[in-house]
């Protein structure tokens, strides 16, 4: 379950071949991801992963590890199809 993950920050993952990034809704590099990361380290360490179902998987494994690299707690959730 997600309990405990209310206050966690938001980690989108686009699909495609450039899987673009959202950190908390907002566009974001990698090497970005990794610098808000670190700056959010006082507050909840916690890092929900919605990873669309068409993001390159590696992609998601690489994202998962930085933030647990920072001493974050990674959850993981698919983005539901849009209807």
């Amino acid at each position: 379950g997600l309990s405990g993950f209310d206050r966690a920050h938001v980690i989108t993952i686009a699909a495609g071949a450039e899987s673009v990034l959202y950190f908390d809704g907002v566009r974001t590099s990698t090497s970005e991801l990794r610098e808000k990361l670190k700056a959010h380290r006082e507050g909840e360490r916690r890092a929900i992963i919605h990873a669309d179902r068409q993001a390159p998987y590696g992609r998601v494994v690489e994202i998962g590890n930085i933030a647990l690299d920072l001493g974050f707690e990674v959850a993981h959730s698919t983005v539901p199809p849009k209807s």
